[in-house]
């Protein structure tokens, strides 16, 4: 295949993505990346961005928000952008280490068609968290991988490993994910490989090495994180205001002591790491169909069949991460979510695609190989129809979307009566507080109107009560407003929530 097509090619699947991804740009925010603008971004201040309070802060990731906020606004798409760039920049890196991988540029093509058209990995590019940016950072750390496993003498190779894993770092503590399944595929390379023992030998200690300064570097960019502690947001600011909550954070607590990443008891992690598994593949095949199940599939079998034939280490990589990533939960004893595990996919449609390249170029005579090539290329364009057109519809429900996809909605209506006599209430243990209080923010700055949380002045209340609960599960968890208000009546219906109006007194 000419380099020009190649190139033509990959951008015009790029510009595809680009596509798909724009059509969700605008959609209502979530919980997690409300949750980040509030308590991290909103209080326009670089040590805000730098607690760590809790996993949901992305260091890297939100400092990049915190950028885009500055310079574009805080709607929801000036919010998204780094998060879209990354999922965007992920579609031709995918390619380009599968081109890499295996000197076929069909591999890359497969791939970047793969990436491009996968309902996860488009959720993620058009939610303001930093799991793009930690897909994007394991795929450039798998091409220097690939590298250095055909020569592992230049140092180059072994710095960027180095540089890329500790930025990784500062996006998300569990880079040390990709970086160990990376290092076990060094390992395996070593000693698959023609070398001999001296070759392995360099190999390990240079990957030691390079485990060992990735964690030195990555410390020391996290200096300004783990000095970073104390309030967040203060009573002063539009996210108290906005909610009750006021966060203090520390960020050795949150690294290694919170509680929501804590150890369980090992049985316990043994228990669920099934389930987990389950969840994460079933993401992975979101809005897919059975033909792109049996191609990536089969991709995937004829890469191990090259690896163990052709020992090759990097074909092995469905195999080490079997291995490792459940190892790694085990070890720790954690009940890891299942997009921390997101890392692998475009890094396993990226081996899937040189397999895949590796069948079509296989077929005899070798005059009949571009028709096999492009029998290949039609057949993922086929198997890429069903998700293309599933992700293009209107009411297709997003991964992690919130439980109040009228949260604009409802605080559109509500400003109608912001008198500063008028609150709002909702129950905070639900995700959708945090897209009525992003809203809340977003909307009174530009009506100059705001809402006041339930406060002793308010006359009356808006209680939001969303479909997944009922107007008494509400109440019972706020004592305070059954005591102080009368008679709750229905307001307004949503298709996610009713709103119910109480005034004080009756």
């Amino acid at each position: 295949m000419p380099r020009w097509v190649y190139l033509l090619a990959l951008a015009l699947l790029t510009a595809a993505g680009v596509a798909l991804r724009a059509i969700w740009l605008r959609h209502p925010m979530r919980y997690d990346e409300s949750w980040t603008f509030l308590f991290y971004v909103l209080p326009r201040k670089l040590s805000a961005a730098l607690v760590y309070s809790a996993p949901n802060n992305h260091i890297l990731h939100t400092v990049l928000v915190a950028l885009a906020s500055w310079l574009a606004g805080d709607g929801p798409v000036a919010l998204r952008m780094p998060a879209f760039l990354a999922g965007v920049a992920l579609i031709p890196a995918a390619g380009h280490l599968a081109t890499v991988l295996s000197h076929r540029r069909l591999a890359g093509l497969v791939a970047a068609a793969f990436v491009a058209c996968s309902s996860i990995l488009v959720d993620y590019s058009v939610n303001a968290r930093g799991y793009t940016l930690f897909c994007l950072s394991a795929v450039i750390l798998a091409e220097r991988t690939v590298r250095i496993c055909r020569d592992a003498r230049p140092a180059g190779p072994w710095i960027c490993w180095i540089v890329i894993a500790a930025l990784g770092l500062l996006n998300i503590p569990v880079m040390v994910y990709p970086m160990i399944v990376l290092a076990a595929v060094l390992l395996l390379g070593a000693f698959l490989g023609p070398g001999g023992r001296p070759a392995r030998g360099l190999v390990l200690r240079r990957t030691v090495a390079v485990l060992v300064a990735s964690a030195v570097l990555g410390f020391l960019l996290y200096l300004p994180v783990l000095r970073a502690t104390g309030l967040v947001a203060t009573e002063d600011d539009p996210a108290a205001r906005a909610s009750p909550i006021v966060v203090y954070g520390s960020g050795l607590y949150g690294m290694v002591a919170n509680p929501i990443i804590g150890s369980r008891p090992f049985a316990e992690a043994a228990a669920r790491l099934p389930g987990v598994t389950v969840e994460a593949l079933a993401e992975w095949a979101r809005d897919t169909s059975w033909p792109w199940w049996v191609l990536a599939g089969g991709g995937l079998v004829a890469a191990g069949a090259v690896g163990v034939r052709r020992r090759r280490a990097f074909y092995l990589l469905p195999l080490v991460v079997a291995v490792v990533l459940p190892g790694l939960a085990l070890a720790q004893r954690i009940v890891p979510f299942a997009r921390l595990w997101l890392f692998a996919l475009p890094l396993l449609l990226a081996v899937s695609s040189c397999g895949l390249a590796e069948l079509g170029y296989r077929i005899r005579p070798g005059w009949l190989r571009g028709a096999g090539a492009a029998a290949i290329l039609l057949a993922v364009a086929a198997a890429s129809m069903d998700p293309v057109w599933r992700l293009c519809q209107p009411d297709r429900r997003v991964l992690g979307e919130c439980a109040l996809v009228d949260a604009r909605a409802i605080v559109t209506d509500a400003l109608e009566l912001a008198d500063g006599q008028t609150g709002l209430a909702w129950d905070y243990e639900l995700s959708s507080w945090a897209p009525l209080a992003y809203y809340e923010v977003i909307l009174s700055r530009e009506s100059r109107h705001f809402i006041p949380y339930l406060q002793d002045r308010c006359r009356r209340v808006l209680v939001v009560v969303p479909k997944v609960q009922s107007l008494q599960d509400v109440l019972e968890h706020r004592p305070r407003l059954a005591a102080a208000y009368g008679t709750v009546y229905l307001w307004r219906r949503y298709r996610s929530a009713d709103v119910y109006l109480s005034l004080r007194g009756l």
